[in-house]
């Protein structure tokens, strides 16, 4: 552990005070591309922030979607159950139209897919499959990066 005299202190928590007095922004959209990037791999490991697993498709919706040949619509013929990707494009909102708003000291992600919210919160009819929201892995990468930013310099 480095040893720092009075006037490198001093120095280290002026430097510390001026991040804190100023715009957050870069670190704000660093833990943005992180949740976002975290949110994305939901849809294909499809859980929810705490690892459960989203609920299995209604006896409907798979007849619907299943093809011809037994295949389901969504699941890239993969061994997941297509949840959420019926054609893609909330899970695609999330890895290739990043929705990263950020201001002095915040951050918010989200879909531009209107119905995202009735998947994350659930209907009458529909059962909720929890795709935003920070897990314990994210928790441990926002307080890695926030280390870094501010990190003291190397003197």
């Amino acid at each position: 552990m480095a040893t720092l005299t009075l006037p490198q202190t001093v120095a280290v928590m002026r430097r510390w005070q001026e991040e804190l007095d100023s715009p957050l922004q870069p670190l704000m959209l660093a833990i943005g591309e992180a949740l976002v990037d975290s949110t994305s791999r939901r849809f294909q490991t499809e859980t929810d922030p705490l690892g459960r697993r989203w609920a299995n498709l209604q006896p409907a919706t798979l007849a619907r979607k299943t093809n011809r040949n037994g295949g389901i619509r969504g699941s890239g013929g993969g061994s997941f159950r297509a949840i959420l990707k019926d054609r893609g494009h909330l899970a695609e909102s999330f890895s290739t139209n990043r929705h990263i708003l950020t201001a002095h000291r915040q951050v918010s992600i989200g879909t531009s897919q209107s119905y995202g919210k009735y998947h994350q919160f659930g209907t009458q009819h529909l059962p909720k499959r929890v795709f935003l929201g920070i897990s314990a892995e994210d928790e441990q990468t926002i307080g890695e990066l926030v280390a870094d930013y501010f990190q003291p310099p190397l003197l």
